[in-house]
């Protein structure tokens, strides 16, 4: 129940919109199931776990599809948070909207949605390679103050056997798969804020940390 509670009383204070460049990713033709852990990287402090249930619905020929995250433990139907990514003149729309009674004024973001602090695994970035080494504004409203928050993209690439020793994979992969990628976002002073790892061209990442929580994808 703390946790629910936590989640609930975080969702009365957000709404946000971005622009991200992801192609197909983050769009899946079948449900996502994850498992988030709260605790350090290093498993010295573990924490909750939270289970994730994310429904995506395609809505337009052009890409667009709508993400509905829910909480597998809730029995209730209604999601926590959705998602909706389109596009507005080729490039990729984001908007995230939560559910509650009173929305308050939506915060905006532009080409990525870094959201370190947020209790669902939901954060979007530029994975392309086109954005390898490239910095990305972040513009964060709240009431009439706009704070920004500038962040590099770097790609690395990692091995099955070295992710697996990392703890990182919690589902079914190709023992074949050559390689897989590493997206890291860190800020201006070098500090890792968010990796996510995926296989080349997949929809949805197979494992996310950023500070305090870790979270795997467990089905393909």
């Amino acid at each position: 129940m703390k946790q629910l509670s936590a989640i609930l009383i975080f969702l009365m204070f957000s709404c946000l919109t971005c622009k991200v460049e992801a192609g197909g990713a983050y769009c899946p033709d079948h449900p996502i199931f994850i498992e988030s852990e709260l605790g350090s990287r290093d498993d010295s402090q573990r924490g909750e776990t939270a289970s994730w249930i994310v429904k995506a619905s395609s809505f337009s020929d052009k890409g667009g599809c709508e993400l509905s995250f829910y909480l597998a433990d809730i029995s209730k139907a209604s999601p926590i948070c959705r998602i909706i990514l389109d596009k507005d003149d080729g490039r990729r729309i984001a908007k995230i909207e939560f559910y509650k009674g009173d929305m308050e004024k939506p915060r905006l973001f532009q080409e990525i949605m870094v959201l370190p602090g947020f209790p669902a695994p939901c954060s979007i970035l530029p994975i392309s390679e086109a954005s390898e080494g490239r910095f990305f504004t972040q513009k964060d409203m709240a009431g009439n103050a706009v704070f920004v928050h500038t962040y590099e993209i770097s790609h690395n690439e990692v091995s099955l056997d070295q992710a697996v020793r990392q703890g990182w994979i919690r589902c079914d992969v190709d023992s074949t798969t050559p390689s897989l990628e590493l997206v890291e976002v860190r800020d201006r002073d070098g500090r890792l804020i968010l990796r996510q790892l995926w296989t080349h061209d997949d929809d949805w990442w197979l494992y996310e940390e950023r500070f305090g929580r870790r979270s795997w994808r467990v089905s393909r």
